[in-house]
C-alpha cells in the first residue's frame, strides 16, 4: 500500500497514464481510493486482476 497526496486534477491524470502504462493489466491491480467522503463513491481501479484470485496476500 502506497499513501500518495496528489495536488491537482492535472497532476492525478498524470499519475493515473503513468500508472496506466507501468502495470500489467492481467496481472496487477491498482486501486485509487479518495479520501474525501463525498468521493468515497469514486473509487478507481486499474488492470484487471482481482484480490479474490489470489490465494495467499497481505493487505497491510
Amino acid at each position: 500500500m502506497f499513501e500518495v497526496v496528489v495536488a491537482s486534477p492535472h497532476a492525478f491524470q498524470e499519475l493515473h497514464r503513468a500508472l496506466t502504462e507501468a502495470i500489467e493489466p492481467e496481472e496487477d491491480q491498482v486501486r485509487v481510493y479518495p479520501l474525501r467522503v463525498p468521493d468515497l463513491d469514486k473509487v478507481l481501479v486499474l488492470g484487471n486482476r482481482r484480490l479474490e484470485e489470489r490465494e495467499d496476500f497481505w493487505i497491510v
